[in-house]
């Protein structure tokens, strides 16, 4: 009877811990399945984004591997070594060699006029001759003051040896004597002043004064000036300073005179600029016997900055610009080799290349703009040269 009521207790047991169980299993069997549905749906997911990239990995290897094929036409130019010279050009203007307003240095009327403008004259040609009849006289009577005065100082002198006269007697005429002598020197520079003479060879620029105007000190007379040589003043920029401390001289171009050609050689550099232009005054001297060159004209200098022997220039059109960076392309074994160069100064359709090529490579001219860096190329042009001038 016992054992009976404890089997029945223990399937009784049983079957609450089978429900119990049954009832959780129902309980998360939807969960389950979400996540794993979720899951699926994630590998899924997955498994198309990993396919489409090696689609789109495989397309681009593809297309490269075309491009790669496609064999461009280009024309080609072996680099040679080019002398180059890094020069400026600057205006100047013409200078007289020498400029001088006469003046007159005494008082009086203009008597004669012996030169006119545009004339030609020596050192010490009379130009202009003002009335000397006072200074003339002037001269004669300080003249006999002066000897006058020179005998009284001798005989008071005399007369001091013996004791005669004080020495204050002789103090006063000496100093009689000197102002005698003041007197007639003056009047004699004066007199000699009357006749305006040219101070040096040169032609005469301006008159300023007529024949019977009356003069006086600081009048204007004339302006001579001299062109035998001529001086040309050019500004140089702060950057180009030390550039043109050694120059020697300039080729200088007049455009006025069907763009004569001669040569500046260099006077001197000044350590100062000129205000408000802010640039360094180059002064060069011209030899001007022909007298062609006038003050006031504009010329051109060909201002030589540096020169280098055997440098590498190449088309400026050969040159290709990618985001702030340059390149140029050069055959090796029918391949284009893209190469990145570093540029110099820039003239004309010519650029100098300071790094990136050398002599005797292969460059690419004409059908380089294309291509491909290690792309096959076909050259059915060798150019022997190439149009432009650098210098």
């Amino acid at each position: 009877m016992s054992n009976n009521k404890t089997v029945h207790e223990n399937n009784q047991t049983n079957h609450t811990f089978k429900e119990s169980f049954q009832i959780f299993l129902a309980k998360i069997t939807p969960w389950v399945a979400l996540i794993l549905g979720c899951g699926l749906l994630i590998g899924i997911f997955v498994l198309l984004i990993s396919q489409k990239k090696h689609t789109l990995e495989e397309t681009r290897k593809k297309e490269e591997g075309q491009i790669k094929e496609i064999i461009s036409n280009v024309k080609t130019w072996k680099i040679k070594p080019t002398k180059l010279i890094n020069n400026i050009k600057l205006p100047g203007i013409v200078q007289p060699w020498e400029s001088l307003i006469l003046e007159s240095e005494v008082t009086g009327k203009v008597i004669c006029i012996n030169k006119e403008e545009g004339q030609a004259v020596k050192k010490n040609d009379i130009i202009a001759q003002i009335e000397d009849s006072d200074y003339k006289s002037l001269k004669t009577r300080t003249k006999a003051e002066l000897l006058l005065a020179s005998q009284n100082y001798q005989r008071t002198k005399n007369l001091k040896k013996q004791g005669a006269v004080p020495q204050s007697k002789l103090d006063s005429a000496k100093a009689s004597l000197d102002s005698a002598l003041s007197a007639f020197n003056t009047a004699t520079h004066n007199l000699k002043r009357c006749c305006i003479l040219a101070p040096f060879d040169g032609i005469i620029n301006k008159r300023f004064i007529s024949l019977g105007s009356f003069a006086k000190p600081g009048s204007k007379i004339i302006e001579l000036i001299d062109i035998h040589k001529v001086k040309v003043d050019i500004g140089i920029p702060e950057a180009d300073i030390t550039k043109v401390k050694n120059l020697k001289n300039a080729s200088i171009t007049i455009k006025a005179l069907d763009n004569l050609k001669v040569t500046g050689k260099k006077i001197f550099l000044s350590v100062k600029p000129i205000e408000q232009a802010m640039v360094y005054n180059l002064r060069l001297s011209i030899d001007n016997k022909k007298q062609l060159l006038l003050p006031g004209m504009i010329v051109e200098a060909n201002i030589i900055r540096e020169i280098i022997p055997e440098a590498i220039v190449v088309p400026l059109y050969s040159v290709i610009a990618k985001k702030q960076e340059t390149f140029c392309y050069v055959v090796k074994d029918d391949i284009a080799i893209c190469k990145k160069v570093k540029l110099g100064i820039i003239k004309g359709n010519f650029v100098h290349i300071k790094s990136g090529l050398n002599v005797d490579d292969v460059l690419i001219v004409i059908g380089q703009r294309q291509l491909e860096d290690k792309q096959k190329i076909k050259v059915i042009e060798k150019l022997s040269s190439v149009k432009g001038d650098f210098n």
